[in-house]
């Protein structure tokens, strides 16, 4: 690396570079197969950044669901829901965002990662708070598997529930709250 750096050659520092990121992914593949949790390891590494001054880079929503290839993706998995405020990292990733608050709920393996997960975030909007649900298409099957949700958000239409009051909503549905409130979760 240091030998690619003073040669200049900006080939050779994307070689040298890219070998680095490499060895990172090889590593942290290695701790999630013995269940280390990267996320919340990326937390902890972005609330060290910002604890220096610096800002907050990424959000990260991990999106592994291991060596497991299955015709069901969502076969096993654990319904589960973050709510970001409440967090011990919660403050830090909240302090400069465009929501007050979000609730991250999805299907999540016992051994780390999910099938599918998606959020509702509390956005300003003309001067009220209100819920706004985002989700990516990949994580589309494991919404088919919220009936139960959606039924209670039918019933619940146009009322722009709290963040508590959601989590409620997750919680009478069978989803358990995932969210770390304390270091070393």
């Amino acid at each position: 690396m240091c030998e690619a750096l003073s040669s200049g050659d900006k080939k050779k520092i994307m070689e040298e570079v890219l070998d680095v990121i490499q060895v990172g992914i090889g590593i942290l593949a290695k701790l999630f197969r013995e269940n280390f949790d990267i996320v919340q390891g990326f937390h902890r590494h972005n609330k060290k950044l910002v604890d220096r001054g610096c800002e907050a880079c990424a959000e990260v929503g991990a999106d592994v669901v291991g060596d497991r290839m299955m015709e069901n993706k969502n076969e096993g998995m654990i319904k589960g829901f973050t709510q970001l405020s409440r967090a011990w990292y919660g403050e830090v990733c909240l302090r400069n965002s465009d929501y007050v608050d979000r609730v991250i709920f999805g299907l999540y393996s016992s051994q780390g990662g999910t099938t599918g997960e998606m959020t509702v975030d509390w956005i300003n909007l003309s001067g009220k708070i209100v819920p706004e649900l985002n989700i990516f298409s990949d994580a589309w099957s494991a919404l088919s598997n919220f009936h139960d949700l959606i039924n209670v958000l039918g019933e619940h239409d146009s009322e722009d529930p709290t963040p508590e009051e959601f989590c409620k909503y997750l919680l009478d549905c069978g989803f358990m709250d995932r969210t770390e409130t304390i270091i070393g979760y």
